[in-house]
């Protein structure tokens, strides 16, 4: 059980010129192994399930843009020198993430761009820190240009979640802090105080997180292909971020045929894709697909063909 608490950090007199920060502590009835699977998210589909299951419908899709992983030894023991050595995994992850608005009368939604550290320590827990990242950093996997100015890009803040193994489970302390000191005025101190709480918030759901991971590690072959086969079932655009079910009517949407993920017609088009290098087929792909295929960033079994010239019996070479 997590609690969390929030407060500026100085006086409240100067509270609105200083930085806010927001503190989550508990224990987590799991192992370290248990609460560091799910977290690391090697890959953008375990990133989106893991953010689904904290963050519910608040949250609408992310991506993953960079990964580095680095390996440094370590002995248990420095005072032995015969002591064997520590395999200890680092792990760099660059991601983006757009969440619902927070507030009824402003609709615009946000946009997270930030830089992740998963971190072993010595004591056999591990550090996650994370730090925010300006739009014009990151390339790709962020929302379609024409809608940029209608989102709060949530800019800057820094997080951090510790780990460590107790008699009960795993200690876990969260810590998230915005920098209006060095704010660029991309975002209001509102926004990203309401913002800060709820990530702090879906802390809370940590224990929920693990269990729905051992779930669905326990799944059958045949019940993850048939979970797979029905598609995800998100309610708004993971292009655009707006809504594709209002109260009196539905906007014109489908699904695309490579992440199956719903999006609106205008931000999908049909490409023709190879498939092994040998099959070439017309599907439709969402613009965050076309821009994976563009950078050969999707699968090395896929690649986006551009024609060039066609021939006489309206074949494209």
């Amino acid at each position: 059980m997590l609690s969390v608490s929030g407060a500026p950090v100085g006086s409240q007199t100067l509270s609105s010129l200083l930085d806010s920060e927001i503190l989550a502590v508990g224990t987590v009835a799991c192992s370290i192994s248990q609460l560091a699977s799910p977290l690391r998210s090697p890959s953008e589909s375990s990133y989106n399930s893991f953010m689904r299951t904290l963050y519910g419908s608040d949250f609408i899709y992310g991506s993953l843009v960079h990964q580095a992983i680095f390996r440094r030894k370590s002995r248990a023991n420095s005072n032995n020198a015969a002591q064997p050595t520590k395999d200890r995994t680092n792990q760099l992850l660059v991601k983006t993430c757009a969440f619902v608005h927070t507030s009824l009368f402003d609709k615009k939604n946000e946009q997270l761009c930030y830089a992740e550290l998963f971190s072993p320590t010595s004591s056999g827990g591990f550090n996650i820190s994370t730090c925010s990242l300006a739009a014009r950093e990151v390339i790709t996997g962020k929302v379609r240009p024409p809608l940029r100015r209608a989102l709060h890009q949530l800019h800057p803040f820094s997080t951090s979640l510790s780990a460590e193994p107790a008699t009960s489970g795993v200690q876990v302390v969260f810590r998230a802090r915005f920098h209006r000191s060095q704010s660029d005025e991309s975002c209001s101190a509102k926004v990203m105080n309401a913002r800060l709480w709820k990530l702090a918030m879906g802390m809370c759901k940590l224990e929920k997180l693990v269990d729905t991971a051992q779930r669905a590690q326990g799944l059958s072959r045949s019940c993850m292909n048939h979970t797979i086969a029905g598609g995800p079932r998100n309610s708004r655009c993971i292009v655009c971020t707006r809504t594709m079910f209002h109260i009196f009517m539905m906007r014109s949407c489908c699904r695309c045929e490579l992440c199956s993920y719903n999006v609106c017609h205008a931000c999908c088009s049909s490409q023709r894709v190879a498939i092994y290098n040998r099959h070439v087929a017309p599907l439709l792909v969402c613009a965050r697909c076309h821009e994976s295929l563009d950078r050969d960033e999707f699968d090395s079994q896929l690649r986006a063909i551009k024609p060039i010239s066609e021939g006489r019996n309206g074949l494209f070479l």
